[in-house]
C-alpha cells in the first residue's frame, strides 16, 4: 500500500530555518519533494546561495523581491514575485531574497540532490575561522570563511575539515 512505503511521506513538518522560513511536507517520493513554505523574513547576509536541487516556486499568497547572480560575469538581476507567480530555477542558480511581504505562502516543487553553494560577493574575510556557535539550542564548533558558516560539529577537528556549508547563516 502507498502509505506504508518508506519512501513516501506525507503531510509532515519539515526542518524550519528560525526566523526566516517554516516549512511543511506535502508529499516526498524519491527525488520529488512537495511543500508549503512561508517566508518569515528576507536573507539577513550577504550571501547568494544556491538550493540543492532543481526547483518549482507557486506564490499562493503575498510575494517577495530577490536578487540572483547571471552567468559568470557575476552581474546581479532583480525580479519581484507576487501572486500567482512561478518562478523555475536549476540548482545553480545563485539568489537571495532582499524582501518579503507579510505571510508569503509558496506551493514548492523540489526535485534532485546536488548540493548547495553560497558566495559573498564582498569578499570579506576578517573573521575567517573556527568558533563555537549556538544553532538551534545547541553549541557546536563550525568554520567560517568569507564570512560563510560551514556545518556545526561537536569538536573542532571535525568543524576544521568540514566543506558542507550550513544553511544556518546567521
Amino acid at each position: 500500500m502507498l502509505f506504508h512505503n518508506p519512501a513516501v511521506i506525507l503531510f509532515k513538518p519539515y526542518s524550519h530555518i528560525h526566523d526566516f522560513l517554516q516549512r511543511f511536507t506535502l508529499l516526498k517520493i524519491g527525488q520529488l519533494h512537495v511543500r508549503l513554505h512561508k517566508l518569515t523574513d528576507k536573507d539577513r547576509t550577504n550571501l547568494f546561495h544556491s538550493h540543492p536541487f532543481h526547483y518549482l516556486s507557486v506564490v499562493l499568497r503575498g510575494g517577495y523581491e530577490e536578487r540572483f547572480i547571471c552567468g559568470k560575469t557575476q552581474k546581479t538581476k532583480f525580479a519581484r514575485h507576487g501572486r500567482f507567480s512561478f518562478i523555475s530555477r536549476n540548482g545553480n542558480v545563485l539568489h537571495r531574497i532582499e524582501e518579503v511581504q507579510k505571510d508569503t505562502i509558496t506551493l514548492f516543487f523540489a526535485f534532485g540532490n546536488f548540493g548547495w553553494r553560497a558566495v559573498n560577493p564582498k569578499q570579506d574575510n576578517s573573521r575567517d575561522g573556527v568558533y563555537h556557535r549556538n544553532v538551534l539550542g545547541k553549541i557546536l564548533w563550525s568554520k567560517r570563511e568569507n564570512e560563510i558558516w560551514f556545518m556545526g560539529h561537536p569538536t573542532k577537528e571535525a568543524a576544521e575539515k568540514e566543506y558542507r556549508h550550513s544553511i544556518h547563516q546567521i
